[in-house]
Parts: C-alpha cells; structure tokens; sequence
C-alpha cells in the first residue's frame, strides 16, 4: 500500500531521495535521436531554479531512475534574495518549450516580481519542493515527447514514486555523484552566460 507524499517527502529538511517516474504501457522514453542528452540538460536546467539537486540520472527503456537531494528551508531556499527567488521563477516560467530560456528575464520585470513578499515567500516554498521539480520535469518532457512521436493522450503513468535513500553506501554515492552533476551543471552555465556575452559566475 503506498503512502501520502507528505509522510515520505518532508518539506521541512533535507533528505535524499530515489523517485521512479514511468511511461504508459505504449510509450518509449529513450524513443528516437539523443533523448538520454535531452532529459540531462532540462534537468540540469531545473536543478538551477530549484534547491534541488540531481545528483544521478538513470533513464530507462520505459522509465526514469533520478536520485535527488532535496534541499530546504532553512540551507538554501531561505537564503535566496527575493531578487534571486524571481529571477529563478522567471527563468521556468519562459521555458515551456525549450529546454532552458535563451536569455535572462528583464531585470524591471525581476524588480516588480521581487517587491512582492507574499508571492516570493509561495515562489520559495515551491522551488524547494519534490513535487513542483517532477511537475516541472513531467509536463514539459511528455509535451517535448509526445509532439515528436506526433501522439496525444498520456505519456507518464500517474505520479512518481519516491523513496528516502538512508544507508551509508548510497549517501557515498551521492556525495561523488553530487560533484559530477555540478561541473555539468556549471559548465552548461558557463556556456549559456558567454552566449550571451556576459561574464560567466558559478551556478549555486
């Protein structure tokens, strides 16, 4: 019997955790053309805008094995800027389609957002939450796949399973795994910032 998300998934601090999401019966996740580079930079991206980190990536035939760090209030969410809440929402927000957003979001536009404290206090909430990142994720990828493989219906079977990973030789796993994921994610953050002709900084 399954559990509700709340008694597996605490909000409140930081765990590790191994979610399986899989595909309806008729649906291929890997399907055509590099699908395994695709699925890595959209989450690299959302690893970016979240307090999450994706610190291993196991696609399958008919599924996704990730294995995330989840983390809350107060290690790095609460220490954001409300500047630094909006620019983030902003950045998911224009990317419905592409697998991260072209340019940054206009800073006046980051300003009016960032002066709301009520909005930038459910904005924090939600970019350290396991099931906003699978949402995230879920949506685009069956958008982004189902309009190459020109079907419609479901592409994911229901919600993802998670479970907290707690013996030793798996926090090893993703404390190596941690440092891997990283220098991916800067260097993919690296790229995007001379793209655009700005100096490069490192990524949170």
């Amino acid at each position: 019997m399954g559990y509700p998300r709340h008694q597996t998934v605490a909000r409140d601090r930081s765990g590790v955790y191994h979610c399986v999401s899989r595909c309806v019966r008729r649906e291929r996740l890997l399907g055509e053309g590099d699908r395994i580079g695709l699925i890595e930079r959209r989450l690299a991206f959302l690893a970016s805008v979240f307090a999450v980190d994706v610190v291993e990536v196991m696609p399958m035939e008919n599924h996704l094995h990730l294995v995330l760090v989840l983390r809350t209030h107060p290690e790095l969410a609460w220490c954001w800027t409300a500047e630094e809440v909006a620019e983030r929402w902003l950045r998911l927000s224009r990317s419905p389609r592409s697998v991260a957003p072209d340019e940054p979001p206009a800073p006046e536009v980051v300003r009016k957002l960032a002066a709301d404290d009520a909005a930038v206090d459910r904005l924090r909430i939600r970019r350290a939450c396991l099931s906003e990142f699978h949402t995230h994720w879920k949506e685009w990828s069956a958008k982004r796949f189902k309009r190459e493989g020109r079907v419609t219906g479901h592409f994911w079977e229901g919600r993802f399973g998670a479970r907290i990973v707690l013996d030793d030789s798996a926090a090893g796993l993703t404390a190596t795994s941690a440092n891997v994921w990283r220098r991916h994610l800067h260097s993919e953050g690296q790229a995007r910032k001379a793209s655009l002709g700005t100096t490069a900084t490192d990524i949170d």
